[in-house]
């Protein structure tokens, strides 16, 4: 088998750094071959330099340039470069267990699959503060679908471990370009509006627990702003797709009594700090569905960090 590992990239050079170390720990299967192709999205900080540092350490690592900013775009590039049948992209972000790239192969072989997407663990940067609710755990790209295989599965399968078949991405065009992020936009659901195309094609998706990769968290994501940033733009992303279109008013109306409920327990101090998180959390969902209504994600852009 013929596998491409594309990694897209954007100012994270220190985590990319390690994402490629861990390549090196890779167990690879004798009937495997694999090339690792790296996308720089319009990256600033010392991605070359590191990209040249492990071009000397990984024998076929591929490095291009993509100018539209947009981690759609660099997809899209990297599934017209691979030279691989299937290409398995990972975050820059990630660390990969030595075993990930044969249970991604074995998924494609065993069950014919279109898409194959695999677990993913935390590895976080510090305690998790008193704010923090298990939930917030899928918006850090927690992934755990128990310890066996789901052949046809229609369960969401996340970007930072998601491989493809190379020829249903390209005959499907590939991923849109008005979802993902976009430098620091937090915009997303790009994967899965591909996900649904595989799936209303007749294609096969595939959750293969072998399959397992780390995510390191940066500390700027343990924050309550990221991820009031973060599910506001998953509402934006969401419209965008289709999966939600309330009407503007009944979605006005709730967030105007999610607001009203936060204000109530700030007075009476009816909950503890995670509960009170939690409630924030469900004003900017309704938040996002409203300003995707009023304005959209492209004339509303929040530039957020890392």
């Amino acid at each position: 088998m013929h596998l491409t590992i594309a990694i897209c990239t954007y100012n994270n050079a220190k985590l990319l750094a390690d994402t490629l170390a861990s390549l090196g720990s890779l167990e690879v299967d004798p009937e495997i071959d694999y090339q690792v192709l790296v996308v720089n999205n319009n990256c600033t900080d010392e991605t070359d330099l590191v990209l040249s540092t492990y071009g000397e350490k990984i024998d076929r690592l591929t490095t291009v340039h993509e100018s539209r900013q947009g981690l759609s775009y660099a997809r899209n590039r990297a599934l017209s470069e691979a030279e691989g049948d299937y290409v398995c992209f990972l975050d820059d972000d990630v660390v990969v267990d030595p075993e990930w790239l044969n249970g991604v192969a074995t998924a494609f072989k065993r069950y014919q699959a279109d898409i194959v997407g695999g677990k993913s663990y935390l590895i976080l940067p510090c305690d998790r503060p008193a704010w923090f609710y298990p939930e917030l755990e899928i918006l850090l790209s927690k992934l755990d679908y128990g310890s066996q295989p789901l052949i046809g599965t229609d369960k969401e399968l996340f970007g930072l471990n998601f491989a493809v078949k190379k020829q249903t991405a390209l005959m499907l065009g590939g991923f849109k370009d008005n979802l993902g992020r976009k430098g620091n936009l937090l915009l997303s659901g790009e994967e899965k509006e591909f996900q649904k195309r595989v799936i209303a094609g007749g294609g096969k998706c595939v959750y293969q627990p072998e399959a397992v990769v780390g995510h390191v968290v940066p500390l700027g994501r343990m924050k309550k702003k990221w991820f009031l940033k973060r599910i506001f733009y998953g509402e934006l992303g969401a419209r965008l797709t289709g999966e939600v279109h309330d009407p503007l008013f009944p979605t006005l109306v709730q967030t105007i009594k999610c607001i009203l409920g936060l204000i109530k327990s700030i007075i009476i101090r009816d909950c503890d700090a995670a509960q009170f998180f939690h409630k924030q959390m469900v004003t900017a969902i309704y938040a996002g569905r409203v300003i995707s209504h009023l304005r959209g994600p492209v004339s509303h852009p929040l530039s957020t960090s890392r």
